[in-house]
């Protein structure tokens, strides 16, 4: 299927053109006529879907074509589904939608556990699959660099200078803390497992107590003034770990009225260490320490 003309693309703006070129989606799903009446039906909308019917094949050609997105059906064969997302979210980063039974709740709890960033009941309908990849690939455009000012909802953070605010209201965040809601930030609106938070936040440390997460995250909720039962910023995904339910958006100024760190503040500790994004979950990214005054 061809894509269409790119004539002008380049003087586009970014979404302009990607809207005017196409979304490019893999879609691995074993039952053939599924995957292609999934394909003329999301043709109109400029979404380019190339089809894969077993999991192995969905490798060769996540590698070959690099989508923009790769949905996946929770029983494809030869190489299962949550082994497929964990490898093309680790090689290339790109926004993978789960496609689950109603009755397959587990397997969508593993798909998710394993980098999966939503789940979508089958049969398709295609309304409901095109909404979620519009969504999905409008977040990952808008993912920033490793030291721009990040907000999301209330919350903002400028991982340079170490800052974090909450209503425009300055926040004073140990170093471990700063490190988390960063990561959280990073990957607002996407499910987080426990056993991710250890590998990215405390690199993977045998000595981690069971609790120590769960203490962290408490700790968060309230300088985040989130309530401790019903929250309502970074929920408790039961049996799958946590999300900042919240959209996320680059921004450069920072917050009105904030303050220099003290030397003696606790925010102003030295810089934390590089922490991945969603596109890479098995990598870390090095922050700028801030200029010396």
């Amino acid at each position: 299927m061809t894509h269409p003309s790119r004539a002008g693309a380049e003087d586009a703006p970014p979404r302009q053109a990607a809207a005017r070129l196409g979304l490019r989606v893999l879609l691995a799903e074993p039952d053939p006529d599924v995957g292609s009446e999934l394909l003329l039906r999301l043709a109109p909308r400029h979404i380019d879907v190339t089809v894969c019917t077993d999991g192995a094949e969905a490798l060769f050609r996540a590698g070959l074509l690099r989508p923009d997105l790769v949905l996946v059906s929770a029983n494809i064969e030869l190489v299962r589904s949550e082994r497929v997302i964990e490898l093309i979210r680790r090689g290339l980063g790109v926004p993978i939608i789960a496609g689950i039974q109603p009755d397959t709740a587990d397997e969508g709890v593993g798909m998710l556990r394993a980098g999966a960033t939503a789940c979508v009941l089958r049969p398709y309908q295609p309304d409901e699959v095109l909404t979620l990849i519009r969504s999905a690939c409008y977040t990952a455009t808008v993912e920033p660099s490793g030291d721009e000012m990040l907000r999301a909802g209330p919350i903002a953070l400028d991982p340079a200078r170490h800052q974090a605010w909450h209503a425009d209201e300055p926040l004073t965040l140990p170093l471990r803390e700063f490190e988390l809601l960063h990561y959280l930030m990073h990957n607002a609106g996407r499910v987080i497992s426990r056993d991710e938070l250890c590998q990215q936040i405390w690199s993977n440390d045998r000595r981690l107590a069971a609790n120590t997460i769960t203490v962290h995250i408490r700790r968060l909720r309230q300088r985040l003034g989130d309530s401790m039962t019903h929250p309502h910023l970074i929920r408790t995904v039961r049996g799958v770990g946590y999300l900042l339910d919240v959209a996320l958006t680059a921004t450069s100024p920072t917050p009105a009225d904030a303050p220099e760190p003290a030397a003696d503040d606790p925010s102003a500790v030295p810089e934390p260490r590089g922490i991945g994004s969603a596109r890479s979950p098995g990598t870390r990214r090095g922050h700028r320490r801030p200029a010396p005054p």
